[in-house]
């Protein structure tokens, strides 16, 4: 799915298009107001970029929002294979119930999506 690719593209573009990438005083350019922290000083008018703030906490609430809907939906699978996993284990045959099988799927499941989690912090 596309949707990513153009949400960066098209946040990217249209930021770069009215002015928005300034230098931000630490090492390079990014999302800041021109001259640099004009909008702590009142005296001093911000001639591009006044609304840099508000652009930086939208884009981090994005990312956040992302980031919790990645683990909200990872809980869920993770929540289906284990009630999949109790359901096969209730109708599986006599000889079978006392074998290690408990977590047999979901334990894996688990383990991969820490890895997958991991991978985005």
């Amino acid at each position: 799915l596309g949707l990513p690719i153009i949400i960066g593209l098209g946040t990217a573009i249209s930021l770069l298009a009215t002015q928005q990438y300034n230098f931000d005083g630490v090492y390079s350019c990014g999302i800041a107001s021109y001259p640099l922290n004009c909008h702590y000083n009142k005296d001093i008018p911000c001639t591009r970029a006044p609304n840099a703030e508000y652009i930086l906490s939208g884009l981090f609430i994005y990312v956040l929002a992302c980031f919790a809907v990645i683990i909200i939906f990872l809980s869920m699978l993770l929540c289906k294979v284990r009630k999949q996993d109790a359901e096969s284990e209730r109708y599986s045959c006599e000889y079978l119930k006392g074998v290690k099988g408990e977590g047999r799927r979901s334990n894996p499941v688990a383990f991969q999506s820490l890895r997958y989690l991991t991978a985005f912090f």
